[in-house]
């Protein structure tokens, strides 16, 4: 599977591959999500994805290149604990499905906040379940199409799954702080 996040990378796919090879479009939602600024990827200064202002670009590049379209792509950010960025990210991709007939899933990322001791919040992942069922049951796919649903789960099933296992090698020591240097990379 390509996620293409960029106009010109997507007009260099469209000149080789046209309808022959299926490709998803990264759109960046103008969207704030995340735990911080640093982790944060859907806001509107936010380098990663083609902003959905330029749909029209990305509808003539689709159109002069025959592009099969098959997955639209967002992501918010990292450590996202309140659901609803999520359904915010699917309310904008419902103004954008219509456009891509072709369309068979919809990719909303990842970024759910996992606690790193007890007691620190996390996301509540069947609330977030629910919450996309019920935007999917209230927006269906005009084209007619069931759409496939997708996240990006990484940190979150691994967090849990162990221990990082280190040794400090180096003390450094300055009147403000002391740093210690570790063997994990």
């Amino acid at each position: 599977r390509i996620n293409i996040d960029s106009l010109s990378n997507l007009e260099k796919f469209g000149k080789k591959y046209g309808h022959s090879y299926p490709v998803g479009i990264r759109l960046r939602p103008n969207i704030m999500g995340g735990g911080n600024l640093k982790v944060s990827t859907g806001h509107d200064k936010s380098k990663f994805g083609i902003p959905v202002d330029q749909l029209d670009k990305i509808l003539a590049l689709v159109s002069a290149h025959d592009l099969f379209i098959q997955n639209l792509h967002i992501h918010t950010g990292s450590d996202i604990k309140d659901v609803d960025i999520f359904v915010k990210g699917i309310d904008v991709l419902f103004d954008i499905i219509p456009h891509f007939t072709e369309l068979e899933s919809v990719d909303l990322g990842g970024g759910f906040k996992v606690p790193y001791k007890e007691g620190d919040p996390e996301t509540d992942i069947e609330l977030l379940a629910q919450k996309v069922a019920e935007a999917f049951a209230n927006h269906p796919n005009p084209n007619g199409k069931h759409l496939q649903v997708w996240f990006e789960p990484g940190k979150f099933l691994v967090s849990g799954a162990g221990y990082l296992v280190t040794e400090v090698n180096v003390l450094k020591e300055t009147a403000a702080t002391t740093f210690a240097g570790v063997n994990s990379g």
